[in-house]
């Protein structure tokens, strides 16, 4: 389990605060050799806070999306069309979903 989320930038350090107050370190080899972060460590650290916060809403999005996209492509009898953009599309929401449900 990682730390709950939203997850906050603690920009002293180029650190994440997790919303129970637990500090989620974000090393990189630029980090670890300075105290102070360089822009890039920054720019890291609020990517990475920005992707975990969006993580479930994005995921759940997804499931929204695939679900009524799947609704459209039926044929006459209610079967999936194949080999459409749509029937495309969904198959990468579905490996889209594995990956994020890792």
């Amino acid at each position: 389990m990682h730390t709950p989320t939203p997850w906050l930038p603690n920009g002293s350090y180029g650190d994440i605060i997790g919303s129970d107050g637990v500090r989620v370190r974000v090393y990189n080899h630029r980090l670890s050799m300075t105290v102070v972060p360089d822009e890039l460590s920054v720019a890291n650290t609020e990517f990475i806070y920005r992707a975990v916060n969006s993580h479930y809403r994005l995921l759940e999005a997804l499931k929204e999306a695939r679900k009524e996209l799947h609704l459209l492509n039926v044929d006459g009898y209610g079967n999936q069309k194949r080999n459409t953009p749509a029937s495309l599309v969904i198959e990468q929401i579905d490996n889209a979903i594995k990956s994020a449900e890792l």
